[in-house]
């Protein structure tokens, strides 16, 4: 499948699961980690790689907002080539501290059987 059209089916996928574009499927809130904040502002700018890495360091400590952020880059392939496998890890992380919308995405995910086992 060629990138754009693995591009747009991934972003079908999350505008399905959180129903929006796909780059508010990022999200921040206010007082939330200062990684998650530099991500949200490099991925504004479009600097993919350095969102990426402000997510992963922020998902590394436990944030569940930089967890969930960095699953959707990863599963969409923004900044990386695309490892829905280590997405998926991600945001089972992020669901597991108690994010409403990873839960959410992780439950269609199943349900659908998609990246994972259908349950």
């Amino acid at each position: 499948m060629n990138l754009a059209l693995r591009r747009l089916t991934v972003s079908v996928a999350l505008v399905a699961l959180a129903g929006c574009a796909n780059a508010q499927n990022l999200q921040i809130v206010p007082g939330a980690d200062v990684d998650v904040g530099r991500g949200w502002s490099a991925y504004a700018k479009g600097d993919l790689p350095q969102a990426l890495r402000a997510y992963r360091q922020a998902a590394e400590r436990g944030d569940p907002l930089g967890q969930f952020n960095l699953a959707v880059m990863l599963i969409g392939g923004e900044g990386t080539a695309p490892d829905p496998r280590q997405g998926v890890d991600w945001l089972k992380r992020a669901a597991e501290r108690g994010l409403a919308r990873a839960q959410f995405s992780l439950a269609v995910f199943y349900e659908r059987g998609q990246y994972v086992p259908r349950s």
